[in-house]
C-alpha cells in the first residue's frame, strides 16, 4: 500500500490502536505451502508452453496453501493427450529439483532466456521490471 507493506490480522487479546506496537508471527508450513503452490504455477506456466505453443499466455492464477488455479489462453479444450503431457512435464520439473535463482531483467530478456518470469515491478510496458524465477 502506498510503497510499503501492508498485513492483515486479528487482534488476539485487548484492544489496537494507532501507533500501538504489535508481534506478528508466520506460518511457515501454510507459508511454505503457498510458495510450492506459487512455483508449481510457472512449471505449469512452462509445460502448457510446450505442450500447446508459444501463445499460451497467463490470463491469471490463485495461489493458496492447499490448492492453484491457473488460468490460460488457448484456442481450444485441451485434448486428453495434451493434459497427460502437460502433467508428465509438471512431475518431471518437480521430480528434478531444479535450483531456483531470482534476478530482475526487461520481461524479452527473461522471455528471450525461456526462463519463468513473473512481474515484480512496472506496469508491463515500456521496459518493465521482471523477475526470472528459473533457468
Amino acid at each position: 500500500v502506498g510503497g510499503k507493506t501492508a498485513h492483515t490480522g486479528t487482534v488476539a487479546d485487548g484492544t489496537i490502536a494507532l501507533n500501538d506496537t504489535a508481534s506478528a508471527a508466520i506460518d511457515e508450513a501454510l507459508r511454505l505451502s503457498s510458495s510450492r503452490n506459487h512455483s508449481a504455477t510457472h512449471l505449469l506456466h512452462k509445460a502448457l508452453r510446450t505442450v500447446l505453443g508459444s501463445h499460451v499466455e497467463q490470463a491469471g492464477s490463485y495461489v493458496s496453501p492447499d490448492r492453484l488455479r491457473f488460468d490460460f489462453t488457448h484456442f481450444t479444450a485441451m485434448t486428453p493427450e495434451e493434459l497427460k503431457e502437460t502433467e508428465r512435464l509438471v512431475n518431471e520439473a518437480v521430480f528434478a529439483s531444479y535450483a531456483i535463482s531470482a534476478e530482475e531483467m526487461p520481461i524479452d530478456a527473461a522471455r528471450e532466456k525461456g526462463n519463468f518470469y513473473e512481474r515484480s515491478a512496472g506496469n508491463g510496458r515500456n521496459g518493465a521490471v521482471w523477475r526470472e524465477i528459473w533457468r
